[in-house]
């Protein structure tokens, strides 16, 4: 469950999917419809800078799973990097 929880996890720069264990899970057939990917948000306002407010403004973009530590602590004011889960079937946002 560790390996799950601490995720993404990147392999020669490219991105591994992870998904919990289905039984008679067959490789060659399954479909990844969704996937983890840490995102950059520039010019938020300090204000904004939590869970809560970030998962109400990219709703539409993906749902929010996590915030980095730099975010979390209000470190780095520039941008937010945000990890959410991306439905990929989806055209992406263009704003």
């Amino acid at each position: 469950m560790v390996v799950y929880n601490d995720r993404p996890w990147f392999i020669n720069g490219l991105n591994l999917v992870l998904s919990p264990w289905v039984p008679l899970f067959d490789s060659f057939s399954a479909i990844v419809g969704r996937i983890d990917q840490w995102i950059c948000v520039p010019k938020v306002p300090w204000e904004f800078w939590n869970k809560n407010s970030l998962s109400h403004l990219l709703k539409h973009v993906a749902e929010v799973i996590k915030l980095d530590q730099h975010t979390l602590l209000m470190q780095k004011g520039r941008f937010t990097r945000v990890y959410v889960n991306i439905d990929i079937t989806k055209p992406l946002c263009e704003h």
